[in-house]
């Protein structure tokens, strides 16, 4: 803590009050790149991260080289890491015989030291340092001295170029994990868990190996507290993490990427609720979707950003530092950034020009780090300039030319509405202002769990104000009101900020209950096979949404288990929800007395509740048709169902409230289960327009007999009647909302 005179203290809190107010700017970037020309790069992809790894204040770049690394046609080798001094001034220290490929930095032994993550086409060297296509290595504070920290990694017969990585703590036990892509196909994308020792196990191999786009990044999407995937394989984009260290598919609705994947993603949370989105660019242009966890449904929030351009990486980030997210794109020669209001409106606000030429292709691309302490985040990227036959990689820095008048700090993650597991290692990510970079600097990061008033625990202090700290969230009871409070000192002057909107902290195991039971008991099933029906539920007692799996197996009548039959992946919703479903029993299953066993956590060990009921198999037939395979109809938890009984008929039942601002809930019943598609058109017969909260259609699956309910939510669209339009089956039903603003 600081002592302030009293004159001192009364100024600052006059000058700094702790608000963020919307001082956004009118962008304009210049470039920063004295020291940048040595040694001269060659071609091919590369990634170049920002971070301050001599923890120094002051914003390196970090990179293993692109094709002419190591000594092809270039002095490029091994970790290269160009140190900035906070006014436009690199220089490289470089170390090792290896490159062309990805790199991450982070703290993975937890010593306070920078270590770095990299994966490789070229393992040319003779030792520990340099000989496998993905390696970790720990750093001294210097930049300049690495030791392996690697056994375990390429273990998976990796036998051609890896590239992109990333860390992030995917099983939440407080160290930092890796991914690592591969370099343009034949690999899958890997993920490694770190034993804290040196040494690392392989978790699993996300995708399978077609074309890839080398780009692979961590963040939270469906706001469950597990870290999830984005990433550039044709087989898929998004993958959401069980909170173990394994993955599975959530392109959803998402536009197919084709036979390359979609190219240049990124992560960011567009729409201010605490979960990352996505961007990537195609044909040239520039997309962006949102993940709305309510509907596991992506919407497209692209609105008027260009339809073509050439396009080939993106970035989402806080540009203008106003609290909304924007995206900044490279292509064709140029970067060009627009600025975003939460809602998927889009405002160009700044363009440069590296050379104007189609060919000048974007080899590597990355914002956020503040070079040069204005408080706005500067671009670096690697861009293929000159003719075809002589052309060569050139590594370029762009700072944001605002000259910081007054001290400042900014949060930039988290801002709220995300939620974290005590024990877990995340990034708090911020910006600083500082009018002299000469003066004596450091940051002070504080968490409340009882609201923006405090009390307040210092979580870090003493830090080097380079926009990043790597957290241990901390071991505090599960709270949903929690904020945290930056302060920078400058001299003997401060400025503060405490996050806009509160945030969760989950401790421990979650109070989220698994119910099962039969429908008709005693249940005997006979010896052809047979079915029966059971409710399955889940209570989740917690304040937020849950992330969690829910699984179904079979203890036979050897006590063998079988299955699971049924294993599902999703955000439990606060209260109750149940559904009825089948289960069928083959012919070929021993008779005898089973157990039908229900578990709700993290799949397959971390079993938070559980459930059972038993069932018999009889050694006589006694009527009914034969049954082949252990088939099941379940298929998640989509919405709730708020009534068992089955109706008479199809009927949609009501829109309430009618009218409605900003949302309705439409109600239904169906008399059997039926495939269903619910849309909302506008009163001109278009479906929902891009950028509303839903975008039509609603549901396109099939639901179960019974009563079911979703809400449309009209928060970006205008006042005006919207027709609503369900199909199930052969029946249709249409009706009209009114959305009065």
């Amino acid at each position: 803590m600081r002592n302030l005179p009293l004159n001192t203290l009364l100024c600052t809190l006059i000058a700094c009050t702790g608000l963020i107010l919307d001082d956004s700017i009118a962008l304009e970037y210049t470039e920063y790149s004295g020291g940048l020309g040595f040694p001269q790069w060659e071609g091919g992809r590369s990634e170049i991260e920002m971070a301050d790894i001599d923890q120094d204040g002051n914003i390196d770049l970090i990179s293993i080289g692109d094709h002419g690394s190591p000594y092809i046609n270039t002095d490029e080798h091994g970790i290269m890491v160009y140190f900035g001094d906070g006014d436009g001034r690199w220089q490289v220290y470089m170390n090792g015989n290896f490159g062309y490929g990805g790199i991450c930095v982070g703290d993975v032994n937890d010593d306070g030291h920078q270590d770095v993550g990299y994966a490789m086409h070229h393992n040319y060297s003779g030792n520990d340092f340099g000989d496998q296509l993905i390696e970790v290595a720990i750093g001294d504070g210097t930049g300049q001295n690495w030791t392996p920290w690697d056994d375990g990694l390429a273990s998976q017969g990796e036998d051609y170029g890896m590239f992109a990585t990333d860390f992030g703590d995917v099983d939440n036990d407080g160290d930092l994990d890796i991914a690592a892509t591969s370099f343009g196909s034949g690999n899958p994308l890997q993920i490694y868990l770190n034993n804290e020792d040196g040494t690392w196990t392989h978790s699993q191999a996300v995708t399978p190996g077609p074309n890839c786009g080398m780009h692979v990044f961590f963040g939270d999407i469906n706001k469950d507290g597990n870290l999830d995937i984005a990433t550039a394989y044709q087989s898929g984009t998004v993958f959401f993490g069980y909170g173990n260290g394994q993955f599975y598919p959530a392109d959803y609705n998402l536009p197919s990427g084709g036979t390359l994947g979609h190219t240049g993603p990124s992560m960011g949370d567009v729409d201010n609720d605490g979960g990352m989105d996505l961007a990537f660019t195609s044909s040239g242009a520039v997309k962006v979707w949102v993940f709305d966890e309510s509907s596991t449904q992506w919407v497209d929030y692209t609105g008027n950003l260009p339809t073509t351009g050439g396009y080939g990486m993106t970035q989402l980030c806080d540009m203008n530092a106003d609290g909304y997210c924007d995206v900044a794109a490279g292509g064709d020669g140029r970067v060009t950034v627009w600025t975003g209001d939460g809602t998927g409106n889009w405002t160009g606000a700044a363009t440069y020009i590296i050379e104007n030429d189609p060919d000048c292709d974007f080899e590597a691309f990355r914002v956020g780090g503040d070079a040069d302490h204005n408080g706005y985040p500067d671009i670096v990227h690697l861009t293929d300039e000159g003719g075809w036959i002589s052309s060569y990689n050139h590594l370029r820095f762009y700072k944001e030319t605002s000259v910081a008048t007054a001290l400042s700090i900014k949060p930039m993650y988290p801002k709220g509405g995300e939620l974290f597991k005590s024990g877990s290692v995340r990034f708090i990510d911020y910006l600083t202002a500082l009018p002299d970079t000469g003066v004596v600097t450091d940051v002070k990061i504080e968490l409340s769990t009882t609201g923006a008033t405090g009390p307040w625990t210092v979580i870090a202090d003493d830090l080097p104000a380079n926009g990043r700290h790597q957290w241990t969230v901390s071991e505090v009871e599960t709270s949903t009101d929690c904020y945290l409070r930056l302060t920078v000192f400058h001299g003997w002057a401060f400025a503060d900020v405490i996050t806009s909107a509160p945030f969760t902290i989950i401790n421990g195991v979650p109070d989220v209950q698994v119910t099962l039971e039969p429908v008709n008991p005693p249940i005997v099933i006979p010896a052809v096979g047979g079915s029966f029906d059971y409710t399955i539920g889940l209570v989740n007692n917690e304040a937020v949404p849950i992330g969690c799996s829910v699984w179904i197996d079979v203890t036979l009548p050897n006590s063998s288990i079988f299955g699971p039959v049924i294993n599902v992946s999703l955000a439990a919703p606060t209260g109750a929800i149940s559904r009825v479903k089948t289960q069928a029993v083959p012919a070929n299953a021993p008779s005898g007395d089973y157990s039908y066993n229900a578990y709700v956590g993290i799949y397959p060990s971390d079993v938070w509740s559980s459930e059972s009921f038993g069932f018999s198999k009889s050694a006589t037939d006694f009527g009914g048709g034969s049954y082949t395979q252990w088939w099941t109809n379940f298929d998640g938890f989509e919405e709730e169902i708020v009534g068992l009984s089955t109706p008479s008929s199809y009927d949609l039942v009501q829109v309430y409230p009618n009218p409605f601002n900003p949302t309705a809930v439409i109600s239904f019943e169906l008399r059997v289960a039926s495939w269903v598609e619910l849309n909302v058109f506008d009163i001109n017969g278009r479906t929902v327009p891009v950028g509303a909260r839903h975008a039509s259609p609603m549901i396109n699956s099939w639901r179960d007999a019974g009563a079911h309910e979703v809400t449309f939510d009209g928060s970006n669209l205008a006042s005006g009647i919207y027709i609503y339009t369900l199909t199930a089956g052969d029946y249709t039903a249409t009706g009209k909302m009114v959305l009065m603003k």
